[in-house]
């Protein structure tokens, strides 16, 4: 029925039909466009339906009550752990060396990255071969630092 509406809506548009052709049309079409507009709303009401059905059947169930019940402590154990573990003297004498390691990577990179602008400068070059004989590339950034406090 669409596909007549469309061809009947294109037959006018191409001729000069009289204005009571048209307005019939506008009226069908009006028409057709309520009738979807209602089966539409219709069919998402049935849908929200099932959907709070199915949200009802899986909240009632029992065994999956009990299995999330079961799954939240475990939860609760595998987190106290976690922190008990994070605790014990080994952990943290992991935890330092990390923060040591970052420090120390983190003054490398600076250091590095003073020189690359320099080899930059010299060369006009964005890459440089390592001792291991590799050609590795490099980009340049300039970032923004905040006013100082005097």
């Amino acid at each position: 029925m669409d596909s007549d509406l469309n061809q009947s809506i294109t037959t006018n548009d191409e001729s000069t039909s009289s204005q009571p052709a048209q307005v019939e049309e506008l009226q069908q079409l009006e028409a057709l466009i309520g009738r979807k507009t209602l089966q539409l709303d219709e069919l998402k009401e049935k849908l929200r339906n099932f959907r709070e059905q199915m949200k009802n059947i899986v909240d009632n169930d029992e065994q999956l009550n009990q299995a999330t019940q079961t799954a939240q402590e475990a939860v609760k154990a595998i987190t106290k752990r976690k922190g008990e573990v994070r605790n014990l003297p080994e952990a943290k004498a992991a935890k330092n060396q990390m923060a040591e390691v970052q420090t120390e990577i983190k003054e490398l990179e600076e250091s590095l990255n003073t020189h690359l602008v320099n080899l930059y400068q010299l060369t006009g070059t964005k890459e440089f071969k390592t001792l291991a004989g590799e050609t590795r590339e490099f980009k340049l950034l300039a970032k923004l630092l905040p006013k100082k406090k005097e």
